[in-house]
């Protein structure tokens, strides 16, 4: 179970390379309450759903992963990644290319990052807007070596 305030964004995801066996396919599903808000159900086991909390309440959510194939073996072994980005910055992550929201067509915005450690997933996120309208969200997905 997992719960995030509003204005936050919720991810949970599996993947391949942190699942045995190699020939794994599990699903995931997520639920508020006996309400299904997400699933990701293809043919590997790369899952993942991103959820963005719009509301003015807490949601507290559960992630069920289903093992639709576990290859050779009866069960699987993994870990399920969960993360909640606020909108407080953590001060590690620098960004250029950055022009005016009032240009039109396609921006290149290079990201740096500080502090991370080694082997590890992260998620964060960039909001856009003008000084007073939000105009967009980027989210950073970053694993480091």
């Amino acid at each position: 179970m997992s719960s995030f305030r509003p204005g936050s964004v919720f991810r949970a995801g599996i993947y391949e390379d942190a699942l045995v066996p190699n020939d794994t396919d599990l699903d995931m599903f997520v639920y508020s309450g006996a309400t299904r808000v997400g699933a990701s159900a293809d043919g590997d086991s790369n899952e993942e759903v991103t959820l963005t909390n719009g509301g003015a309440n807490p949601v507290t959510l559960t992630v069920y992963i289903h093992g639709f194939s576990t290859g050779s073996l009866p069960s699987a072994t993994g870990t399920l990644f969960t993360w909640t980005v606020g909108t407080v910055s953590a001060g590690n992550t620098t960004l250029s290319g950055i022009v005016s929201p009032a240009s039109v067509g396609v921006q290149t915005h290079t990201a740096t990052f500080s502090g991370l450690a080694a082997n590890t997933r992260y998620l964060g996120r960039v909001d856009y807007n003008d000084g007073t309208n939000a105009l967009g969200r980027t989210l950073l997905a970053v694993r480091t070596p």
